[in-house]
C-alpha cells in the first residue's frame, strides 16, 4: 500500500510539474513580448496625452538635427512645407514595421508635392541606426537623435509619434501609438493642408 502512495504521489507531482511547465511555456512569450513593446513605446506609466508637450495649434519647437546621409535639416528651414516629423525607435516593434512600409505608404505618395517626411530616431548611435537602416533596405535619410534632445522638445514617452506640421511651423495633428493601418489617415491630414 505506501508503494503505492508513493507511485500515486510521484504522479501527481509529475502532473502539475507538467502543468506548470506548460504554462510557464506560454507566459513567458508573451511575458517577453509585453515587456519589450512596454520599454520601446511607453518607459514611464503615464498616457501618451500626459507626455505629449506640443500639441495641434502649438508651434513646433524648431531643431537641427543630423542625418543618416551626413546632412543637417533644421525645421524652420522647411517653412513654406507641410512636415511629417516622426519619432520612432529601432528598439520599439510599432516603429519597425511602420519603417518596412513608410517608403510605400509615405514617401512615394509624397514624392511630388509640398510635404516632406522627416524621420528622427530617438534611440541609438549613428552606427548603430546606419547598419539598421542598411540591414532593412531603407533607402532614405534618417535623423539621429542618441540622447532625445530632440524628442524631449516635443514628448517625454511613447513611440511611434507622429506630427502634422504646417507650412507655417503650426502643429496640426499629432498620432502616438499608431499602427501602421493608420499612415493612409496620417498622410491624408497633411494633403489636407496643401
Amino acid at each position: 500500500m505506501a508503494v503505492y502512495r508513493k507511485n500515486a504521489g510521484n504522479r501527481v507531482h509529475t502532473f502539475y510539474k507538467m502543468i506548470l511547465k506548460r504554462i510557464l511555456m506560454t507566459l513567458v512569450p508573451v511575458v517577453v513580448a509585453a515587456a519589450v513593446c512596454g520599454s520601446c513605446i511607453s518607459e514611464s506609466g503615464e498616457t501618451s496625452e500626459e507626455t505629449t508637450l506640443v500639441a495641434a495649434g502649438d508651434t513646433a519647437p524648431d531643431f537641427t538635427v543630423e542625418m543618416t546621409d551626413g546632412s543637417s535639416v533644421t525645421l524652420s528651414a522647411l517653412r513654406g512645407k507641410i512636415v511629417l516629423l516622426c519619432f520612432w525607435s529601432p528598439d520599439c516593434p510599432m516603429c519597425q514595421e511602420e519603417m518596412k512600409v513608410v517608403q510605400h505608404a509615405v514617401i512615394d505618395r509624397i514624392a511630388d508635392t509640398d510635404i516632406r517626411y522627416l524621420p528622427i530616431a530617438r534611440d541609438g548611435r549613428r552606427d548603430a541606426i546606419e547598419e539598421f537602416c542598411r540591414q532593412n533596405g531603407y533607402e532614405f535619410a534618417v535623423g539621429l537623435d542618441p540622447d532625445r534632445s530632440i524628442y524631449t522638445l516635443y514628448a517625454t514617452s511613447f513611440v511611434p509619434r507622429m506630427f502634422v506640421i504646417d507650412r507655417g511651423g503650426i502643429v496640426r495633428a499629432s498620432y502616438v501609438e499608431y499602427g501602421t493601418g493608420r499612415l493612409d489617415e496620417i498622410v491624408s491630414a497633411a494633403e489636407a493642408l496643401l
